[in-house]
């Protein structure tokens, strides 16, 4: 009999879209994301937060709007059948999985498995447990490997056939596998029940519920247990914290109606009456209440500008929801104001999508510019202009992110449209200037910006550009003229003192630059660029302790900013001894207790001073977390440490230290454990560093590292089958141009014809990949394959037109087809690489070759003069002297 949906909109949604469900699975046409793609992508992550969360409502809304950008992929209609069966409708799951199972032309996408144990879960919830176990049967004979869920529902299935044995024998070996699968805890102590061993059920059940990994259904089952012996208060003690985690939801589940059913009961029996009654309003509970209201704390906090409470607060959220939206996208914002900008973008990078505010997309493409991320900029700002497609300033944004890419065409054109819509923005017309200059047009530039100076000629902004145009163009003398007609007018003004003493630091005219960076100071103290340009002024000067005074002040008054930390740290390591600028800096981090940069800085001295334990003190503290750069400072030391512990015999000492410091973890990194596990391997303890490796597989199943790290280890033993094994399951996992690279080395060891797919395939995903490209070539070069080699190498070159190597190596291509490009590509490479011996012997054999010996002999010469051990540039030279009767002598090159 056909199931009838008890959820008119499931029961619309599947109807109508699972007709469409054929076809090919990318519909996007292009390799890369489109502002579609990513909205899609978007709908199902929410469609799983809000699936997580107990919205089952938003979960479906989310994921019928996925399936209305692309009806022909699965994972909005999993995500879907999912929500039914929390929903506690299996009927129609079963329904609908087999109608698409059925049905003739469809492209399940790899998610065949996936869908055959829905099957078996809505079977085994209606308790047709022969359907159920004959789709179990179907997984176990046509797909590689049974997953922990397909084990679990089989001895579920045992347990509700009374085969007890068979499913305590699963149970106990999904639990030894992980001890900490509550799943597999959970029907043990069901097993015990059934072999009427009430206390060992309930020692089981108690171990879960009073461990952090407690479960909902573990709470219902040790209520049940005390039901049943008729312990009511400890039954309601175990409803009522289940019903903490069950009344999120925002349906009426059958789960939800018998548990609350069961506590009114338990309720009852204790006459609290009243108390009975009142557990009626639960039903109407479906919000999750900690995440509400943590988040209205961090609003809170973030609106006073306290942003390490803040910080905690949404960090308390994303761990208990790491898909929380708008948590995620104000954690991005807070770390920016902290002047952590790697982190912010990283943050940023997992939460915005093409329905964020365009300031908080804005924020992220400025980020990702100012991290050299040109190109993930450029499809930020794409992606924001799906929603906001007149916005100004996210178009001249774009503009700028894609002439940072190298598209400066499709730059230019999309500043001047944004200057058409706001002609008066003063920063858009310098924008527009920078973007003339970059791109080559400095007339141009100069040009543009004269004329809007001269239309609004007492702007402070524009007088900057100004000046900086005309000192670029060797103007300097009308750039200062200009720059004092422009002070006798505004002379209360910073701007232009700080323009006529950079004129002056540019002009290498250090004391009156001093003089009118002084006078800027006296107008605008709290400005750290003056502070800057100043220190940058006593520097040339040769007044060390004055630049010092100044750069420190710019950092404490922006003691996050990465200028002012970048110009203090090179000042200082340029003339102090090391322990004088560790001075420097721990009388610093006194001052600004608060700030990120300069503790890190900090770290890193101590690094190289070999202070290891005073550097981990520091990056070990837990506001540093969730920073990239604490992370990577806490790994190198800890790196150090545990090496010098191994050469010293320590080895325990090195694991303990390292477990230690995986134990204080939160973010889930898993490079400590990667350094433990081969702590083991020095140590000749392969058995213990691969379980590490084993568990880690498990644990981060979306990550290749613990893959590349086996296959590494495979790899320096020679055992080349092995790794090309492991490095293969990591590029399924997360393909890298790195993993490229290795893979092919490794199939080369193997002398396998396929040693040059793995840097094919990846320049079909990324294609402008220089050292995959160069690679390649070479490699077609080695094997003889030249025309597919000079193909490759040209190719290269369109797109990185300095790359001296991959010129060298196509001048002699071009050479040995008498190709006369080849002269002229090589003398290139040469002035490119001028100290790469390898790169001038080429040029100058070339040269000999092509009839010009002497010319030969002074760029072999000097080729020789840079590498004396090689054999081949020494015969070269030899061959070039002999041709102009010219002596050897090996004295002249000592």
């Amino acid at each position: 009999m056909k199931n009838t949906s008890r959820f008119p909109l499931l029961a619309m949604v599947m109807a109508v879209s699972l007709t469409t469900l054929s076809g090919c699975g990318n519909d996007s046409g292009s390799s890369a994301p489109s502002p579609k793609e990513v909205q899609f992508l978007s709908h199902v992550d929410q469609a799983k937060f809000y699936q997580n969360q107990g919205q089952l409502k938003a979960s479906v809304s989310e994921s019928t709007s996925a399936i209305q950008l692309y009806p022909n992929r699965l994972q909005p209609y999993i995500v879907i059948f999912e929500t039914m069966l929390l929903a506690g409708n299996p009927g129609e799951v079963e329904f609908r999985i087999d109608e698409l199972l059925n049905r003739e032309g469809i492209n399940l996408q790899g998610n065949e498995q996936k869908l055959h144990f829905l099957l078996a879960k809505s079977l085994y919830i209606q308790q047709k447990l022969d359907k159920a176990q004959d789709e179990l049967n179907f997984i176990s004979a046509n797909f590689k490997t049974n997953t922990v869920e397909e084990k679990l529902l089989q001895a579920d299935i045992y347990l509700a056939k009374g085969e007890i044995e068979k499913a305590k024998e699963i149970f106990t070996a999904v639990s030894s596998a992980n001890t900490a699968n509550t799943d597999a805890q959970l029907g043990l102590s069901k097993v015990a029940f059934l072999e009427k061993n009430p206390d060992k059920a309930n020692e089981i059940v108690s171990k879960i519920t009073n461990s952090e990994n407690s479960t909902t259904e573990a709470w219902l089952w040790k209520a049940r247990l005390a039901h049943i012996e008729q312990n009511y208060a400890a039954a309601e003690e175990s409803y009522v914290r289940a019903l903490e985690d069950i009344s999120q939801v925002d349906t009426m589940t059958p789960q939800k109606y018998s548990t609350i059913s069961s506590l009114i009961f338990v309720l009852r029996q204790q006459s609290k009456i009243a108390e009975a009654s009142r557990y009626q309003e639960i039903l109407d509970q479906s919000i999750p209440g900690e995440i509400k209201l943590r988040f209205e704390t961090a609003l809170e906090y973030f609106k006073n500008s306290d942003y390490d409470a803040a910080e905690k607060e949404l960090t308390a959220i994303l761990d208990i929801s790491s898909a929380h939206n708008p948590s995620g996208v104000l954690l991005g914002i807070v770390k920016n104001y902290q002047g952590d900008y790697v982190e912010a973008e990283r943050i940023l990078s997992l939460y915005v999508n093409d329905n964020t505010k365009p300031e908080v997309i804005k924020l992220l493409a400025s980020l990702q510019l100012k991290l050299n991320k040109a190109s993930s900029a450029v499809n930020t700002l794409q992606l924001g202009l799906t929603k906001h497609e007149t916005d100004a300033s996210l178009i001249s944004l774009l503009g700028i992110s894609q002439i940072a890419s190298g598209l400066n065409d499709e730059g230019i054109k999309n500043i001047e449209e944004a200057m058409q819509s706001a002609p008066n923005d003063i920063e858009l017309k310098i924008k527009y200037a920078q973007a003339l200059a970059t791109t080559g047009k400095k007339q141009e530039a100069l040009e543009f910006i004269t004329k809007s100076f001269n239309e609004t000629p007492d702007n402070g902004r524009l007088l900057v550009a100004y000046g900086y145009y005309l000192s670029e163009s060797n103007q300097i003398d009308k750039a200062i003229a200009v720059t004092k007609d422009w002070i006798k007018k505004n002379s209360k003004v910073a701007d232009g003192y700080l323009v006529l003493g950079s004129l002056y630091l540019t002009d290498r005219q250090y004391p009156a630059a001093i003089a009118q960076f002084k006078k800027a100071k006296s107008i605008d103290a709290k400005n750290p660029l003056i502070l800057l340009n100043l220190g940058k002024s006593y520097s040339g000067n040769k007044q060390p302790k004055e630049a010092n005074d100044a750069f420190y002040q710019a950092v404490l008054l922006a003691p996050d900013s990465p200028d002012t930390n970048r110009m203090l740290y090179s000042f200082l390591t340029a003339t102090q001894p090391l322990e004088d600028v560790i001075s420097n800096y721990q009388q610093l981090v006194k001052k600004v207790p608060e700030a990120t940069l300069p503790h890190l800085a900090l770290a890193e001295l101590y690094l190289k001073q070999g202070s290891i334990d005073k550097s981990l003190a520091i990056v070990s503290e837990p506001r540093f977390n969730n920073n990239i750069v604490a992370q990577k400072l806490l790994k190198a030391g800890a790196q150090q440490k545990a090496k010098q512990l191994v050469t010293d015999g320590k080895a325990k000492e090195a694991k303990a230290f390292i477990d230690g410091l995986i134990a204080k973890q939160k973010n889930g990194d898993i490079d400590l454990s990667l350094l433990l596990a081969n702590i083991y391997y020095v140590s000749n303890e392969d058995t213990s560093g691969l379980n590490i490796i084993k568990e880690l597989k498990e644990s981060h199943p979306e990550s290749p590292l613990p893959y590349e790290f086996l296959a590494n280890q495979h790899f320096q033993k020679q055992e080349f089958e092995s790794a090309i094994a492991e490095y293969s399951q990591a590029w399924e996992i997360k393909p890298s141009e790195l993993l490229a690279i290795k893979m092919s080395q490794t199939l080369k060891r193997l002398e396998s014809n396929e040693a040059l797919k793995p840097l094919q395939d990846w320049l079909a995903i990324e294609k402008n990949s220089p050292r995959v490209m160069t690679m390649l070539a070479m490699s077609y070069q080695e094997t003889g394959d030249k025309e597919q080699a000079i193909a490759t190498y040209e190719e290269l070159l369109t797109m990185h037109t300095t790359n001296a190597v991959a010129m060298n190596n196509l001048a002699w291509l071009y050479h040995e087809k008498r190709n006369p490009k080849a002269e002229e590509l090589a003398k290139k490479a040469s002035e490119i690489a001028p100290g790469n011996p390898a790169i001038l012997d080429t040029y100058g054999w070339i040269l000999f070759e092509n009839g010009k010996a002497e010319e030969a002999s002074k760029i072999l010469e000097k080729a020789y003069g840079l590498d004396q051990s090689s054999a081949e540039i020494k015969e070269h030279l030899l061959a070039v002297y002999k041709a102009i009767g010219k002596t050897f002598n090996e004295a002249d090159f000592k």
